[in-house]
């Protein structure tokens, strides 16, 4: 279920966008489950493009939505220890399944600590932090520079992590469950991609 809310509040409709969402967020299950992206038109509106969150039950073949957003280009998806799910392009953000926190993850603040496109992201198992993949223009050399940025899980502050300029950009970004980064990363001149294993 969803409800809808826009409007305005003075003159100009310069707030038109500011829209509320509510919706019904199922409870997850008891045991382990899978999130993941559905991406699908809308059938009334082909421009309308519409992203799901699913919950996939590996112990029964059932897909149920969690949340359902008007969104283009989902790129990536994470899961926190917390059971927080974290998505990004557009839009970017957090939500938590169990406890119904919502965050939209401002762009504005991932492109201020040094990213211009965001290609994905990971979550640390270990401490919770965010860790932001993509590349920034690096405006000396007129290229894409491959970045990874870091959300601190006490401050949510934004930081540069890594920088690597033979890379364009880092694609995909996974940490497995010691707190490791590997990312999947392209030069933007041979066409292929190589996993790396990050060491800051």
């Amino acid at each position: 279920t969803e409800l809808r809310l826009s409007g305005s509040s003075g003159p100009g409709c310069t707030d038109l966008y500011q829209t509320l969402y509510v919706a019904a967020i199922p409870e997850p299950p008891p045991g382990p489950w899978l999130a993941a992206f559905a991406t699908q038109t809308d059938p009334f509106d082909p421009l309308r493009f519409e992203t799901h969150v699913v919950r996939i039950d590996p112990d029964a073949p059932a897909v149920e939505t969690m949340l359902c957003l008007p969104t283009e280009y989902p790129q990536s998806i994470a899961g926190g220890p917390d059971g927080s799910i974290w998505t990004t392009w557009l839009p970017s953000l957090r939500f938590n399944p169990s406890n119904l926190e919502f965050e939209s993850i401002l762009l504005d603040d991932l492109y201020d600590a040094g990213l211009d496109s965001v290609w994905g992201v990971a979550i640390d198992p270990v401490d919770g932090a965010a860790y932001y993949a993509g590349s920034h223009l690096d405006r000396s050399i007129l290229t894409n520079v491959g970045s990874i940025i870091r959300r601190d899980p006490v401050t949510d502050l934004y930081a540069p992590y890594v920088e690597e300029e033979s890379l364009q950009a880092f694609e995909r970004i996974a940490a497995d469950p010691a707190g490791s980064i590997a990312a999947v990363a392209g030069d933007g001149v041979s066409f292929s991609d190589r996993l790396l294993r990050v060491d800051p």
